[in-house]
């Protein structure tokens, strides 16, 4: 079995860019969010593990402290059965690489900006106010801060759980996928 791949990223770092860059170079199937959901059906397992593993609206709706009760470990048999099979598979965030760790040879790659770069990038690409873009990008980093504590207890803020962060106002997408190709590339060759 090739390594998987988790793209996990912070919302404006251009993590899906450089998710989707990097499977077309290493020609791997990306996996993104309704991929897991019809996996998902096709064993049985959905309603509420989906929903939150798609961190959707439902954590809208939970209080602070309270841990819903959703066993996300449902989910492993149909993520490890995405990763069979001839053809490398890379995972669009989701917490997949918590739900993976230790089932599947994985490299979890995180990708970053800086505040000030992802509310530009967010401003840009949706065409909302400064104001707006601060709030969603604010709002994002708390939901995903508040869905790794909850599930997994840890710390999504934590640069030492992924196997490379890579910085987006340091490298530009084309550099960060090729980075991450060759990292991919030299693990699968053992080295």
């Amino acid at each position: 079995m090739k390594p998987c791949v988790v793209v996990s990223r912070q919302m404006g770092s251009e993590g899906n860019t450089v998710a989707f860059a990097t499977a077309t170079l290493v020609d791997y199937r990306c996996v993104i969010g309704d991929m897991i959901k019809k996996a998902a059906s096709r064993h049985g397992v959905g309603g509420m593990e989906w929903r939150w593993l798609d961190q959707a609206w439902d954590r809208l709706f939970v209080t602070p402290g309270e841990r819903p009760n959703v066993r996300l470990e449902v989910l492993q048999p149909v993520l490890v059965e995405m990763c069979e099979g001839w053809r490398g598979t890379l995972f669009v965030g989701r917490g997949v690489e918590e739900v993976l760790r230790g089932c599947v040879p994985m490299l979890h790659a995180h990708v970053v900006a800086p505040f000030e770069l992802r509310v530009a990038r967010i401003q840009r690409q949706v065409n909302i106010m400064q104001s707006t873009a601060e709030e969603r990008v604010h709002r994002s980093d708390e939901e995903n801060t508040w869905f790794y504590r909850t599930f997994f207890g840890i710390d999504w803020n934590d640069l030492a759980r992924p196997h490379i962060v890579i910085d987006t106002a340091a490298v530009s997408v084309p550099e960060a996928a090729t980075m991450l190709a060759d990292l991919l590339r030299a693990a699968a060759r053992g080295g």
